[in-house]
């Protein structure tokens, strides 16, 4: 991919003559100078608002992950901490001081939804796969504390199975997608 900006109108867009890759996920740093923007291959493209630059351009992403990033977000306690998640099966944490490396690999069954840290303290990780797993893991290990099997009928590109943390409290929400035989339908109408 080949992001570009236009000042003016604070619009980031992909050249079309560029179009090996989609942008999958993607989330403002605190500081509301630049923006991070996960991709379909696996890579990560920095937008620096102040000056119109992309770090890692033309196409070449810092590559983060052997699959498509499908969540990506930064800490609500620390602005140098950011997650991601992929289809790879793996939850990364990263210091975006030092993209070279992880600073931790979760490792899961499944490709990997979403990972999400609590909204109050920072200090939870959640994380939803593509199969039917709520994982969540505590700082400043990132330990698994619970992993929950719940209920949901995944059907790709349709019923994404995401958790949601509460604003206010350690608490999260989730949805489902019930496998409701195909009898029970005709008979509700």
């Amino acid at each position: 991919c080949n992001y570009r900006s236009w000042k003016k109108s604070n619009l980031i867009s992909i050249d079309e003559e560029y179009n090996s890759c989609w942008l999958t996920c993607m989330d403002v740093h605190r500081d509301g100078k630049s923006i991070y923007v996960g991709d379909d291959k696996g890579g990560l493209v920095v937008h620096h608002l102040d000056s119109g630059q992309n770090s890692w351009r033309e196409g070449k992403g810092k590559k983060l992950h052997t699959s498509k990033i499908r969540h990506l977000e930064f800490n609500p306690q620390d602005a140098n901490l950011m997650v991601t998640a992929s289809l790879d099966k793996t939850v990364k944490l990263w210091d975006i001081r030092m993209l070279d490396d992880c600073v931790q690999s979760l490792q899961h069954g499944f490709g990997v939804a979403a990972a999400k840290f609590s909204r109050t303290n920072g200090c939870y990780l959640l994380s939803t796969d593509m199969s039917n797993e709520l994982r969540v893991y505590k700082a400043p290990l990132w330990r698994l504390e619970h992993k929950i099997e719940h209920e949901h009928r995944f059907i790709p590109s349709l019923t994404h199975f995401k958790a949601s943390w509460h604003p206010l409290a350690d608490l999260f929400l989730v949805g489902s997608f019930p496998d409701i035989p195909i009898e029970d339908k005709l008979l509700s109408k």
